[in-house]
């Protein structure tokens, strides 16, 4: 080995040492923020303008979700959906390409995809006010997430508008098992509509593991995750506009790369 590849492994590996640092300045700003914003949390449904037991008074729902390129991961998509409720006609759809400069770190999900959201509900709030939606189904976690502040959480704070997070992924915190909870949805939740809490080794209830609609290829589907957001303290069984925001964003990203894995079946409606 040379003297010029030594060079070039010194500079690899400076580069990587201080690409490891600048993210753990990033996380340890991020952590307080999420520690934050988790306590401006609202946990109940008074800032609701429906009943959520009875969906009485719901009349729009809106799904937001974001599709990365697979060859060029700072490209992507992102996507707003408002659906009349119950008909789940669409009454509104924005797509925005958007750059992602910050990489995918797990727990920090916010600060890598709420700006663009943010700014297409703030959108529609200044542009579009009878057209906002009275609840909004963000594609990741609400208080599902180990500083109880997920991408759903975040937008619902930021915006004042309630949200519940719909993931199609668990994130494993406070004993919470991947394989455990497959496992015991195997064994419990075998139609439509079935769920179970998520309880972590403290005793709190994290969220809720919920079945769709399973795919007509397939025997069984696996849950989606769902936590509360903000201004909310239910479980939702309308995660169909997430699925029309995912569907739309991953269409449109379709230029800008390889074509994205169909996601799961999500439509409860």
């Amino acid at each position: 080995m040379g003297p010029c590849t030594n060079v070039f492994f010194s500079a690899v590996l400076c580069s990587l040492l201080l690409e490891v640092k600048m993210e753990s300045q990033f996380m340890a700003r991020w952590e307080e923020e999420q520690v934050k914003l988790e306590q401006a949390i609202v946990k109940d449904d008074v800032g609701l303008t429906f009943d959520p037991e009875t969906f009485a008074g719901l009349e729009r729902v809106a799904g937001a979700d974001i599709s990365c390129s697979l060859e060029r991961k700072e490209e992507a998509v992102a996507s707003l959906v408002v659906m009349e409720f119950p008909s789940m006609k669409v009454l509104y759809e924005k797509r925005k390409s958007v750059r992602i400069d910050l990489p995918y770190i797990s727990g920090f999900l916010a600060f890598r995809e709420s700006p663009p959201l943010v700014q297409m509900i703030e959108e529609i709030r200044a542009d579009k006010p009878a057209l906002l939606p009275q609840i909004v189904l963000i594609d990741g976690n609400g208080i599902l997430h180990p500083r109880g502040c997920g991408v759903a959480s975040h937008i619902g704070v930021v915006t004042d508008i309630p949200t519940i997070g719909v993931a199609k992924n668990l994130i494993c915190f406070d004993g919470l098992n991947r394989d455990a909870v497959k496992h015991k949805a195997r064994e419990e939740l075998v139609n439509q509509g079935d769920y179970f809490d998520l309880v972590g080794s403290s005793g709190k209830v994290h969220g809720a593991a919920l079945m769709g609609r399973k795919d007509r290829k397939q025997a069984t589907c696996n849950p989606i995750f769902v936590s509360i957001g903000h201004s909310c303290c239910t479980s939702s069984r309308l995660p169909e506009p997430i699925r029309q925001a995912d569907l739309r964003s991953r269409e449109a990203v379709k230029p800008l790369g390889r074509q994205l894995p169909e996601a799961p079946c999500l439509d409860l409606t």
